[in-house]
């Protein structure tokens, strides 16, 4: 099920004149910025998709699961990630 939802003025303004729908923005930010569990890709039409796990202070990064095998990775904190996609 895919909901579309209109991208706010506010957001208009900022981003210039987007015709798109908020379903289709992809935002990229660093793994160490998103919340735990949050889902994520490591590119942008990737076709794993990672959950975001325990933090390792000793490697410093996190525990990621791949959502659909449950296979695990280590993946650093500084690493580019992506978010906001339909699932």
């Amino acid at each position: 099920m895919e909901i579309e939802v209109k991208i706010s003025p506010a957001l208009q303004e900022e981003y210039g004149n987007i015709s798109r729908t908020a379903t289709e923005m992809v935002t990229v930010i660093k793994l160490n910025k998103t919340v735990k569990n949050e889902f994520f890709r490591l590119t942008p039409e990737g076709k794993a998709i990672y959950r975001k796990g325990e933090y390792d202070r000793a490697r410093k990064g996190y525990y990621c699961e791949n959502f659909e095998t449950g296979s695990e990775r280590f993946v650093k904190s500084t690493k580019t990630v992506y978010i906001g996609f339909i699932y």
